[in-house]
């Protein structure tokens, strides 16, 4: 007797001979806006992580700790020759004695400079700040004694 005939195969795994191909979809796929996380449907651990994540991205907003390697103007990984050569360049540009007529915004420049050669100098500030993205002494992860 010969064997029963083999039910045709469907989706992306076909053979190319046999049967017709899907035609194409003529509408392409294009991811919409999420749909919003019912917190009750979630399991236990990966509520608490939304819900932490959440409270960190919220909190983010409270300190906005400046891009320190963009206010120097330099790469990420930027020696400290090149984080002090920038900090000296900018310093002398923007230090409130260069600039009397704007001199409070001036002033406000140059202790952003200042901060910004402070944390990326010293490399357990900067291994910190390039972790967390916080100013180390806002983070709470200053030098010991400190806060």
């Amino acid at each position: 007797a010969p064997p029963p005939p083999r039910p045709e195969r469907t989706g992306p795994r076909q053979a190319s001979g046999g049967g017709a191909a899907a035609p194409p979809s003529s509408v392409p796929h294009r991811p919409g806006p999420a749909a919003p996380l019912a917190l009750e449907a979630m399991r236990p651990p990966a509520r608490l992580c939304l819900l932490a994540a959440l409270l960190l991205e919220s909190l983010a907003g409270a300190g906005q700790t400046p891009d320190f390697y963009g206010v120097l103007g330099v790469p990420r990984d930027a020696t400290e020759r090149d984080i002090t050569k920038a900090y000296r360049s900018l310093a002398r540009k923007h230090h409130p004695d260069k600039n009397p007529k704007n001199r409070a915004a001036a002033e406000k420049r140059f202790k952003e400079i200042s901060r910004a050669h402070e944390v990326l100098k010293d490399p357990q500030q900067r291994q910190i700040f390039d972790m967390t993205g916080q100013d180390p002494d806002e983070a709470g992860m200053g030098m010991p004694g400190a806060g």
